[in-house]
């Protein structure tokens, strides 16, 4: 029986390519095993990505559209996704082909961003009309951000329809738990557990002193309407996909209907992975 395995690679760097060679070759003398370098394949039973979080973050959507598990090694700098070290990568390869390794599921989120357009009936009533533009899925997070222009923007949220708050300065951060320890973290939010079912709120360099994170559950729906005279302000999803939005756009931010599975290192857990990352425990002056 033929199994198949992916391998993604961060583009550009020469390292990483010859290392996912490395990977495929040693996948390669296993009967029965097919690997597919530089592309997902569907059929796979696993996607390895060799790079660093940003590899990682960019094949999420598409293994999660196939419910493909990911296995990360890390060759970039931080490495909160991409678990496995170089030194530990042929070991968790042989692992994951043995089927010893364990799988997370990791809360992802669904983005969909309509517009509102005022429309004159033939009654000449006025309605509002709402067209749906575009969908986005996050694994890190979703970031509503003032565009090149300096200015402050308004965002007003609400929360399975009851008003939460009105949020001004350069936007707000909603992020899973996975997220936590990106953006999220250096805007001053908490560090969630990736098993903790929450979603996180942090406005970025907000005006009013008492903007501050709040954790909520996952179960909730938040829309996030507009309130400026501008048109400069942006979504970003993980980093990677950019969009305009303009004063008239409504985003709603919910849970997605399925997880990532994101494979686990077998050397390493969560905890220690986030002290050494952090440098949680250092003695100062060490």
């Amino acid at each position: 029986m033929e199994r198949h395995f992916s391998i993604v690679f961060k583009r550009g760097s020469s390292k990483a390519e010859a290392f996912s060679s490395d990977i495929a070759q040693h996948i390669s003398r296993h009967a029965g095993c097919i690997v597919e370098v530089g592309a997902v394949n569907p059929q796979s039973e696993a996607v390895i990505v060799v790079g660093g979080d940003g590899t990682l973050l960019h094949v999420a959507q598409e293994a999660y559209l196939h419910q493909i598990p990911i296995l990360g090694i890390n060759m970039g700098s931080l490495g909160f996704l991409t678990e496995v070290g170089a030194c530990d990568a042929m070991f968790a390869v042989e692992e994951l082909i043995e089927n010893r390794l364990k799988k997370e599921d990791r809360l992802m989120l669904s983005v969909s961003v309509d517009e509102r357009a005022a429309v004159r009936s033939p009654e000449h009533k006025i309605r509002q009309d709402t067209e749906v533009i575009c969908g986005f899925l996050a694994l890190n997070e979703v970031v509503i951000t003032r565009g090149d222009t300096g200015r402050m923007i308004t965002l007003h949220v609400s929360c399975n329809g009851a008003f939460l708050s009105s949020y001004r300065g350069d936007g707000l951060i909603i992020s899973t738990p996975t997220g936590s320890t990106a953006y999220n973290l250096s805007a001053g939010g908490p560090v969630v557990h990736p098993g903790t079912d929450a979603v996180i709120l942090t406005p970025i360099c907000p005006f009013a002193l008492g903007s501050r994170p709040i954790i909520l559950p996952s179960n909730i729906q938040l829309s996030v309407t507009l309130d400026n005279l501008h048109n400069d302000i942006l979504l970003v999803i993980d980093g990677q996909a950019t969009h305009d939005l303009a004063m008239t756009s409504r985003l709603t931010i919910k849970k997605a209907q399925q997880t990532l599975k994101l494979i686990t290192s077998p050397v390493k857990d969560y905890l220690t992975i986030l002290r050494e990352k952090l440098g949680w425990g250092k003695v100062v002056g060490a």
